[in-house]
C-alpha cells in the first residue's frame, strides 16, 4: 500500500509538478485551497502534506494553526512550499515544529 500524500497548493502546475514526481511511489490527493485542506487532512491522515503558504483567502499559515489545534500529529509531516523566502515566514514555519 503506498502512503497518502496531500498537497494543498493554489498552483495547479506546482500540484502537478508534485503528482508527476509521487507517481508510483504514493497516492496523491490534490487541492487548491487550505480550506479543503482542514476537512481532508482529517479525514485522509496523510503520511505527508505538501503545503503552499501563499494561497488566496485561507493561507497555508491559516491551516498550520488549524493543524495545531486540531491535528498536531500532522504538523512533523508537514513540507512547507512557497515562493516566499524570507526570514520572517522561515521563523513562522518553524514555530509550528517544521524545518525551514
Amino acid at each position: 500500500m503506498n502512503p497518502v500524500v496531500l498537497v494543498v497548493d493554489d498552483s495547479l502546475v506546482n500540484r502537478q509538478l508534485i503528482e508527476w514526481t509521487l507517481e508510483g511511489e504514493a497516492e496523491v490527493h490534490s487541492i487548491s485551497n487550505g480550506r479543503q485542506c482542514r476537512e481532508l487532512a482529517g479525514r485522509l491522515k496523510p503520511h505527508a502534506i505538501f503545503l503552499d503558504l501563499m494561497m488566496p483567502e485561507y493561507s497555508g499559515f491559516d491551516v498550520l494553526e488549524e493543524l495545531k489545534a486540531k491535528a498536531p500529529e500532522l504538523l512533523p509531516r508537514t513540507v512547507v512550499i512557497s515562493a516566499r523566502d524570507d526570514k520572517k515566514s522561515r521563523r513562522a514555519a518553524e514555530g509550528y515544529g517544521i524545518a525551514a
